[in-house]
């Protein structure tokens, strides 16, 4: 199909006001998606953290009507569109929000594009002291994102269409003016072409089409001028032409052609024997002069006779060494070896040979050196003790033999088999699926080049879990970047760790929490007693003739005594009762939320039930009844501040009352 000038013209612009436009479009629309996402991103982190800092202390003291009340807030804002809040046994203890999006299951969103019903979904964990204490889901509406595309896409169809017609409308203007100016000059070449010679145009004003018009006058003399010439012109090139080229082959066919400021060593040989050399092949090999060696053969600078011999095969049979494919060994005159990479070619001269000879010392030496490397980490690599697995993307592409044992398989292959996920239980401990976090796990070390993680793994025979500790770093390797996975087996260290917070926060004997621990957790729940003027009771217990038991039958009587009372105490308490052995045989119990008379019925409870209890000695025939005396307080009345060890001695006031009076009895202080 053919077009016009003016056409054309129009075509070409309007193509090129639409490829900048398309491109203005596409970058403004993209810098908005990116800007909306990047503040959207901002807004979930933001209200995740500030929420879960806020409500981490209702949390800790399970106070349900606070986390209700943040819960149904939050829920009311806009683009929120759920929380949830679970305790460390995935039990609900708040939600607000859309009942469709509460309704569905929960998987954390890895981006933007992973968001589920227009749902993006994350979460947080509330911990202390390593333990998890509750999670927090949270949903968060996408979809106002899309409708700022779509407003945004219109109005950029709308201004580009109307651009084009602008531009159309002028290019049709200058096209037309344009066309004028040109068919001048094509009626001018036509002439010429018919062999009016030194064809003159007329030239109207001083723009770009008048400067191009006298081109056009100059260029049509020059054609007449080199026309007139051209046949005498075409003789003398000719001429100078064949000298050129005769003086070419003389030079194509002298010595002198083989520069002696080559880089490269250059040598000419006739049966092997040397004929000539350049400086750089003196330099090389360490000679000061030609004559050292001319005449002589080749043999003097193979350092193995063996390569001698291959050379000269290869040569024979194939005209070059390419069968060989290797570098030599050659001699220096000092006695120094050096490596070196030949290659051959025939002289139209009969029998003579041109070759050229390249110093690889360092190459080969860095070869070797990259080998015996190599080998060295191999070596590491199978001996470390640690298990090392190499992956490639998400994909495992080598491991080493501690690793096949941690994670119990038959070979590396059948790890290298498995995606990371295979070798995880399905869940962590944070509440994530593990197919999700390994991913965002990957994703950060490539991004960040190193990132270290607890992670729970478990062994492909028996599926037994463990703790592991993975350290994944972004190394180089064969030309590109791979992940090097180093696992370490923490599950004795992690048992080691729960073992001496057991021991830290609890008596060894009872089971019992110890006096710190107590007053730790009591304090906390005094201040929220007091912060929500709920009613709170602590009783002083302490077991009757305690000495007797120890000097009569033995302090491991009296240890069996307190174990019976720790065994009696938990059956009668709440599981939300706080339950502390103070010193000796003297303890402490704090039932929040706990009114007079509820108080009054949990110690009486505890007392009948202990002097019902019996307890029998190691000997099997000796059994005993014990009794305790109780005393009772109660945190005063909204106004009174009172401190948590003023109730503690009120309770033991009353408690030594109850002693007084006969034991085996509950006191209420006064």
């Amino acid at each position: 199909m053919n077009f016009s000038f003016r056409a054309k013209t129009i075509l070409g612009i309007a193509l090129i006001e639409a490829v900048l436009l398309s491109i203005l479009i596409y970058s403004t629309l993209s810098f908005l998606h990116d800007s909306n996402e990047s503040q959207f991103a901002t807004h979930v982190e933001t209200t995740r953290n500030v929420f879960t800092s806020l409500i981490s202390d209702e949390v800790l003291v399970a106070d349900l009507a606070e986390l209700d009340s943040a819960v149904n807030l939050l829920g009311k804002n806009p683009g929120v569109s759920f929380v949830r809040i679970l305790d460390s046994q995935n039990r609900v203890l708040a939600e607000a929000g859309e009942a469709q999006a509460l309704a569905r299951p929960f998987t954390a969103s890895v981006d933007l594009n992973d968001a589920a019903n227009g749902v993006y979904r994350t979460a947080s964990v509330i911990e202390m002291s390593g333990v998890n204490f509750a999670s927090i889901q949270f949903g968060f509406d996408v979809d106002f994102l899309e409708d700022t595309f779509v407003t945004a896409k219109r109005w950029s169809v709308a201004i580009a269409l109307i651009e084009m017609g602008l531009v159309a409308v002028f290019s049709m203007l200058l096209g037309g003016y344009l066309i004028r100016e040109i068919n001048q000059f094509t009626a001018g070449a036509r002439q010429i072409s018919t062999g009016v010679l030194g064809l003159q145009l007329p030239v109207r004003g001083h723009d770009e089409i008048a400067e191009a018009t006298r081109a056009f006058n100059a260029m049509s003399m020059t054609i007449k001028t080199a026309h007139d010439s051209l046949e005498r012109q075409v003789k003398e090139r000719t001429g100078e032409l064949e000298q050129s080229n005769h003086r070419l082959r003389n030079l194509l066919n002298e010595r002198a052609t083989l520069l002696d400021n080559q880089t490269v060593g250059l040598v000419t040989l006739q049966a092997r024997t040397i004929m000539w050399c350049n400086s750089a092949f003196l330099q090389m090999m360490g000679y000061a002069d030609l004559a050292e060696f001319q005449g002589k053969t080749t043999r003097q600078f193979y350092a193995h006779e063996e390569d001698f011999v291959a050379v000269g095969q290869a040569y024979q049979v194939y005209g070059d060494l390419t069968a060989l494919k290797r570098d030599f060994e050659f001699i220096r005159k000092d006695g120094k070896l050096i490596w070196v990479d030949l290659s051959g070619s025939r002289l139209p001269i009969e029998g003579q040979s041109l070759w050229v000879i390249v110093d690889v010392t360092e190459r080969v030496r860095s070869q070797q050196a990259l080998e015996r490397s190599e080998k060295k980490f191999r070596a590491l690599f199978e001996s470390t003790s640690e298990a090392i697995l190499i992956m490639d993307g998400e994909d495992f592409v080598d491991c080493n033999s501690a690793a096949v044992r941690m994670f119990g398989a038959h070979s590396k292959e059948e790890i290298c088999r498995r995606m990371p996920d295979d070798l995880s239980p399905p869940v962590q401990p944070c509440g994530t699926e593990s197919v999700i976090l390994s991913k965002q796990w990957i994703a950060r070390a490539y991004a960040e080049g190193s990132v270290r993680f607890d992670w729970v793994h478990h062994r492909l025979d028996s599926r037994q879990s463990f703790a592991a500790e993975v350290l994944l770093s972004l190394v180089s390797l064969d030309g590109g970047q791979v992940l090097l996975a180093v696992v370490w087996d923490v599950s004795e260290r992690q048992a080691m760790i729960n073992k001496i917070r057991q021991q830290a926060n609890f008596d060894h004997l009872t089971g019992m929490c110890n006096r710190r621990y107590f007053m730790d957790l009591a304090e906390r729940e005094l201040e929220r007693a007091r912060r929500y003027q709920k009613p709170l009771a602590i009783l002083g217990v302490d077991i009757d003739y305690f000495k007797r038991i120890n000097d009569n039958y033995g302090h491991k009587a009296g240890d069996i005594a307190l174990q019976k009372f720790a065994v009696t105490c938990h059956e009668v308490v709440r599981q939300t009762d706080l339950v502390g052995r103070m010193g000796g045989e003297e303890f402490a119990i704090l039932p929040p939320e706990t009114d007079l008379g509820r108080a009054r019925e949990i110690a009486e409870r505890l007392r009948k039930r202990v002097e019902e209890s019996e307890l029998s000695l190691p000997d099997g025939e000796t059994v005993l009844h014990f009794t305790v005396s109780i005393g009772l307080t109660l945190l005063p009345a909204a106004g009174e501040k009172t401190e948590l060890d003023a109730l503690l001695h009120k309770a033991d006031m009353a408690l030594y009352q109850a002693k007084n009076a006969g034991r085996n009895r509950v006191l209420i202080a006064e």
